[in-house]
């Protein structure tokens, strides 16, 4: 992943929302053009100065009050965000601390918008009327109130997810409505916690499920993993999905990772005989009567996504074969790649 990129694609827009994030970052760039300027002018009148052979400390001290302040958040953050955004695991919650300051830098945005709409009216004083320069001020006013209301919609939005079942108790129940008892289920290792959950207090009898957690993280570096694959693959009636963890970082690469990238690429187009059943997801959204707003969030940073509200899809067997066959199908065109995991 990218520095500072990933942060802005994955982070930014899912933890403020697009209208923060975009006007926040408008005013942090007006914020550093007003700095860069402050500071250019500043020098130039030192300059003058010093060819002059005089100086006005006062005035020099007058003139960096202000930006003094913007320059210390500035670099504030900076000092912050730069390490974080460089380190390999560029979680959500490394952020957490700059993400308020969005919000001052978004109000800032609008403050230079406020400055605008009034030097218009103060250059349009002679050829307006006073009601029509309180126009002016009013279509400000209507601007920025307009404004809040998306601005907090993504805030309400992701209030649903924790107001609403979690979509590992949501997939349970849909696993004990629609896999039938004594089913043989191949799953993935390494989530935040193994479904079906046990739910206590069930209106459903309960069932006994053989589920593998299967490692497909070393799928390409243990031989033996394929063969093992081949037999669960045999034995399943069904594949579960728990979390787009492993498909979307592992099929990226798919030179580094050829078994298990045919693997995805098989199972989604449903070579491998498996047909998707379900798909349930619990994304922020706002329901207004009939009308329903939702957000997917499934590409932003995993501990966002994945580990918090991850979709999880089911598959049902709907054409077996034999083991012969899956191997023809997910042996890849030359042998796999043997790499170190940097897992």
């Amino acid at each position: 992943t990218t520095p500072v990129l990933f942060q802005i694609n994955k982070i930014f827009p899912y933890t403020l929302g697009l209208p923060i994030f975009i006007t926040g970052s408008l005013g942090l760039l007006l914020l550093n053009l007003q700095l860069i300027m402050s500071f250019a002018r500043f020098i130039q009148q030192i300059v003058r100065k010093l060819i002059k052979s005089r100086r006005n400390k006062k005035i020099k001290i007058v003139m960096l009050k202000s930006e003094l302040i913007s320059l210390v958040i500035i670099l504030s953050i900076l000092i912050y965000f730069i390490p974080n955004a460089f380190l390999y695991a560029k979680w959500t919650r490394f952020m957490t601390p700059i993400l308020p300051f969005f919000s001052i830098f978004a109000a800032f945005a609008f403050y230079k918008i406020y400055l605008l709409f009034k030097s218009n009216e103060n250059d349009s004083q002679e050829y307006y009327t006073k009601s029509e320069i309180f126009s002016s001020k009013f279509r400000f006013y209507v601007l920025a109130f307009a404004f809040c209301i998306p601005a907090i919609l993504p805030g309400i939005a992701y209030m649903s997810i924790y107001v609403n079942k979690d979509s590992r108790v949501q997939s349970s129940y849909a696993i004990y409505k629609k896999i039938p008892n004594n089913s043989y289920i191949l799953s993935e290792t390494a989530n935040v916690i193994d479904i079906p959950l046990g739910i206590p207090n069930m209106t459903i009898p309960p069932k006994n499920y053989t589920v593998i957690s299967f490692d497909f993280y070393n799928l390409d570096e243990v031989h033996s993993l394929f063969n093992d694959l081949i037999m669960h693959l045999e034995k399943a009636d069904y594949i579960l999905i728990p979390s787009r963890r492993i498909f979307t970082n592992y099929m990226l690469f798919p030179k580094r990772f050829p078994l298990v990238t045919k693997y995805y690429q098989l199972l989604f187009s449903g070579q491998l005989g498996f047909a998707k059943i379900d798909e349930i997801s619990s994304f922020p959204r706002i329901n207004l009567g009939n009308i329903k707003l939702e957000f997917p969030d499934e590409n932003a940073e995993e501990t966002w996504t994945v580990f918090d509200h991850p979709v999880i899809r089911i598959y049902k067997k709907v054409k077996s074969y034999s083991r012969d066959e899956y191997q023809k199908l997910l042996k890849p065109d030359k042998d796999p790649i043997i790499l170190k995991s940097n897992r």
